[in-house]
């Protein structure tokens, strides 16, 4: 994929992530940067193979796995960690109900990209990081897709 074209498909992902229900805000998601600040979110690429599959008629199945990430307060109360968690927790659902709906990013404007066969989320929420006032919250999210 052009560079160009990965730009814009890691975009349209972006921009589909952000429109999520379970964010009170809009997210401000970056790539490959979280930074220090509570609340930012940020998408960073995971290396993967990237071909699963080739096809007689030249078409391939591809794949990308990506972290959502986010800084959280953090601190011995239960009722402001379980939040922070249940945060990530809805936000698998809701891309689990739109992969079983089948409503991904539009992507016909990208060049060789065929359709989205599937986005779904590699793992549970976890903990990355942690120190006594806050906690790097990620999870691993599987873009699967058809390239010409």
């Amino acid at each position: 994929m052009k560079i160009e074209n990965e730009e814009l498909f890691i975009n349209k992902l972006i921009s589909y992530l952000a429109k999520a229900d379970v964010f009170s805000n809009k997210p401000k998601i970056k790539v490959d940067y979280l930074g220090d600040k509570i609340d930012n979110y940020s998408l960073e690429a995971v290396p993967a193979e990237r071909t699963l599959h080739k096809f007689i008629d030249g078409l391939k199945e591809k794949q990308k796995i990506f972290v959502f990430a986010s800084r959280k307060t953090y601190s011995q109360d239960e009722i402001e960690n379980l939040e922070n968690y249940k945060l990530f927790e809805n936000l698998a659902e809701w891309i689990e109900e739109q992969n079983d709906e089948e409503n991904y990013p539009d992507i016909s404007e990208i060049e060789n990209i065929e359709e989205i066969e599937s986005i779904e989320i590699m793992d549970s929420p976890y903990i990355a990081e942690i120190s006594e006032t806050e906690a790097r919250y990620q999870m691993e999210i599987k873009i699967t897709y058809i390239q010409k």
